[in-house]
């Protein structure tokens, strides 16, 4: 491993490595997060999950807080803005037996059906409610509690990073740019160095990590204790594996990957399977020549083995 790529520790809990699959909703759930963990042994996060739903039952979130057998260090990240249904929805997913090996607060998530419930990075205006939440959590569970923020919600503002720490804080992984932004302009490299140079707990970037060579660029910039990547996994699941070993993987493995996702939803009869598929069936294309006509194609197609079929003609 190079410089930039160490082991890291978040609360009690010390990981391999500092790399870390970001919450993407449609796509990491449990299915996806198992075949991305077999080729490298990152951290994930589960799809956001909704703490409104999931403090009345299980059920509504269902495939949101499913876990793989083999999974080993899952975020379950959650959106909401309520300390006491917050800690009602942990409980419901103890007491079905699942484990929880991080708490994640989604504080960033700029979509408008989100924020306009006062919940994803709508939150970054309501700092206190965020320390209370944090507080709650941490005092009902023993296991690390982080949150994901961005760097602001019209215009670039810190948040009180100390008492985030006294309310029990363990990790935060930061998305330098605001909410208004949504997903563009380039990351703020200065708010992200401030931020990692206001606090002593683990400080985690994400946005525009696209391949090693982005991570040693930051790193030389701002050395962050970790490094989280998001699109990039959905037009090759194998960026991580990539980044750790230096092995380059050919079309047809992200082929094979398709073909076991696709398996194991039709397994655990997840919800909205060719959805899943159709999308990241497009994004896989990603960098193919003639890779428009392509996508054009599979959009026309209604079955999932067709579409994986397809993909193998090319």
């Amino acid at each position: 491993m190079f410089k930039a790529i160490k082991k890291i520790k978040i609360g009690h809990k010390t990981l391999e490595n500092n790399l870390f699959l970001a919450p993407m909703l449609g796509f990491t759930n449990f299915a996806f997060r198992e075949e991305i963990e077999k080729y490298s042994k990152i951290s994930v996060f589960t799809e956001m999950i909704s703490i409104n739903a999931l403090s009345k039952d299980c059920n509504y979130c269902r495939d949101q807080i499913k876990r793989g057998a083999s999974e080993t260090n899952v975020f379950f990240q959650f959106f909401g803005n309520d300390e006491e249904k917050t800690v009602k929805s942990v409980q419901n997913i103890l007491d079905i037996g699942t484990k929880i090996d991080f708490f994640n607060l989604n504080c960033g998530c700029p979509a408008q059906d989100i924020v306009k419930q006062g919940t994803g990075s709508a939150l970054l205006k309501r700092e206190s409610k965020i320390n209370i939440i944090v507080k709650r959590v941490k005092e009902s569970f023993n296991f690390p509690v982080t949150i994901k923020i961005r760097s602001g919600y019209d215009t670039t503002k810190h948040l009180d990073y100390n008492k985030l720490e006294e309310s029990g804080l363990d990790a935060l992984f930061v998305h330098p740019r605001t909410k208004k932004q949504q997903y563009s302009g380039k990351i703020d490299l200065e708010f992200l160095k401030q931020v990692k140079e206001s606090t002593a707990i683990p400080v985690i970037a994400n946005g525009d990590i696209k391949n090693k060579e982005d991570i040693i660029k930051l790193h030389n910039i701002i050395p962050c204790d970790g490094y989280m990547i998001g699109r990039q996994a959905l037009n090759s699941p194998f960026i991580f594996e990539e980044i750790l070993t230096g092995k380059e993987r050919s079309f047809n493995d992200k082929i094979n990957f398709l073909e076991k996702y696709y398996s194991n939803l039709i397994k655990y009869d997840v919800k909205d399977t060719y959805t899943r598929i159709k999308a990241l069936s497009m994004l896989l294309t990603y960098g193919l020549k003639d890779a428009t006509t392509i996508r054009l194609k599979l959009s026309e197609l209604k079955d999932p083995v067709q579409i994986i079929d397809t993909l193998k003609n090319i």
